[in-house]
């Protein structure tokens, strides 16, 4: 695949001829599926983050 050009074609018709194509688009990206027939699968490992910034300076006590 050395010095291999790839064409991106869109939906507005316009074409584009690139070297790299980055597909950043999560999970179940539509990019992968161009790449590679593996599906994500769900392990039952979920993450959530969250941030709380000057949480003292933001409590309202009633």
């Amino acid at each position: 695949m050395e010095n291999e050009k790839i064409r991106l074609s869109f939906k507005n018709g316009k074409t584009a001829i690139v070297d790299v194509m980055i597909g950043a688009d999560g999970a179940f990206s539509k990019t992968l599926l161009l790449l590679s027939d593996v599906a994500p699968q769900y392990t039952g490992i979920t993450m959530v983050e969250l941030r709380l910034e000057n949480v003292k300076q933001k409590i309202i006590f009633i």
